[in-house]
């Protein structure tokens, strides 16, 4: 799950490239596009200057090469010191990759206060990420005490800057009324939102509240439609439900 995790910063370090002064964009630019290629040797040559130099996105795309082993021997701990440079100087990803890390002790000293700490900065800063982490902790109380409300807080922000998962959860939780004020039609709003973003569950529910009527107004072809998306995945009620509907 760890190392899936990493996985997705890239794209966001790529987003951040707006933020460089032309020089460095361009450096960086060099580098980004040898990382995409797979060319991670040299990625690492050209990024390893600009992080020594203070850059704080080469910082971070240093440390997720590091952590991840790409063009370099996994070093956990290396990774971690190119995350903390990055962290101070205020970068949400490497915020959020160094909570990662001290919340499963990988590099660091297994510190879970530290872990909320960083999550909260990167979270501050509207980083989805952050947020939905944050939000994990609280409403299953893994790590931390149990805090549903803030667990939902936090969901709640990073269903509303595009989360998927979150924004299935705050539609389930809706939807049933368990813990939340039952609201199908806002739930299933949460549902299309998640189901857009390719979620089996969400394009399930999509469908049933197509098929049933439930807060939308009933449409059987539509249904039918999300019923396939889901079943595609291997979803198996979906499965089942596209089948019954398909032999009306």
């Amino acid at each position: 799950m760890i190392r899936r995790t990493f996985m997705f910063f890239s794209i966001a370090i790529v987003l951040l490239l707006g933020l460089l002064s032309p020089g460095w964009a361009g450096q960086i630019h060099d580098a980004m596009a040898a990382y995409k290629k797979g060319n991670y040797p040299a990625a690492l040559e050209m990024f390893r200057p600009l992080a020594m130099g203070g850059d704080q996105i080469a910082q971070t795309v240093l440390g997720m090469m590091y952590q991840l082993g790409q063009g370099v021997a996994e070093n956990n701990a290396e990774a971690a010191k190119w995350y903390r440079q990055a962290a101070n100087k205020g970068s949400a990803s490497a915020q959020t990759a160094l909570a990662l890390m001290h919340i499963y002790g990988r590099g660091v000293p297994r510190d879970v206060t530290m872990a909320v700490r960083l999550y909260r900065q990167a979270a501050e800063q509207d980083y989805v990420g952050a947020q939905a982490a944050l939000g994990d902790l609280y409403i299953k109380g893994k790590h931390v005490e149990l805090d549903i409300e803030q667990g939902i807080g936090w969901h709640r922000k990073a269903a509303e800057n595009g989360n998927a998962k979150s924004q299935q959860l705050i539609g389930v939780l809706q939807f049933t009324g368990k813990v939340l004020r039952e609201n199908k039609v806002s739930a299933v709003q949460w549902f299309h939102k998640a189901a857009q973003q390719g979620l089996p569950k969400s394009q399930f529910m999509y469908g049933t509240a197509l098929e049933y009527g439930l807060g939308i107004k009933a449409d059987s072809a539509a249904a039918l439609m999300w019923y396939r998306k889901a079943a595609a995945q291997g979803h198996e009620k979906a499965k089942a439900a596209l089948a019954k509907l398909s032999n009306r």
